[in-house]
């Protein structure tokens, strides 16, 4: 499930949860919906369904990202192994960047799975508001936390990643930075550019 902050999260998921009863429920907000309508940049939801006999899903969740990202990330994947016996052979993930830090989380993740373990997925968004995301596992909406899908069974993944964002302005250049805080390009202070 994607969908805008616009609609209110705990009643769009209980209704899509009412609606498809046993049905393992992930996803997230975001900042606008790809469907086969074309994009979406405002009050739109889109709903993936897969159903199979040869697939297995199971969904985690790791809390708290603002506090230990790593340590959601950690939580995620331990749940998802535990729950799979060992058997998931990817994982999907939908994660907050605005309140932590996606990397960490990744890290976490990959940590327990192994470095080479394939995970895709994004983060989750809020119609460019820069405030507060939510993500989606079950019936329960979170934020501030990290979801994610493990998968296993006859099937072939792969991944491209591509966005949507246009160069503006001249290519710069990280010269300092702490964690996710950008502090110089080009070797000038960043709030000077």
């Amino acid at each position: 499930v994607f969908a805008s902050i616009s609609f209110d999260q705990d009643k769009l998921i209980e209704g899509i949860s009412k609606s498809s009863p046993g049905t393992l429920i992930v996803g997230c907000s975001t900042a606008g919906e790809i469907s086969g309508d074309g994009f979406s940049l405002e009050k739109s939801v889109v709903i993936m369904a897969i159903a199979s006999d040869k697939i297995k899903f199971w969904g985690a969740v790791g809390n708290h990202i603002i506090w230990n990202s790593k340590q959601a990330g950690q939580e995620l994947a331990n749940t998802l192994e535990y729950d799979s016996h060992g058997y998931m052979t990817s994982a999907l993930l939908f994660l907050d960047i605005i309140s932590g830090n996606g990397e960490l989380a990744l890290s976490g993740i990959l940590e327990r799975l192994g470095q080479g373990f394939p995970v895709y997925g994004g983060s989750s968004a809020d119609d460019m508001l820069f405030f507060q995301t939510y993500q989606y596992l079950g019936d329960k909406v979170y934020s501030g936390s990290a979801v994610g899908v493990g998968i296993s069974g006859e099937y072939h993944a792969a991944g491209v990643a591509r966005h949507g964002f246009l160069p503006i302005g001249i290519a710069r250049k990280v010269t300092k930075s702490e964690g996710t805080t950008l502090l110089e390009l080009d070797g000038k202070p960043a709030a000077s550019i």
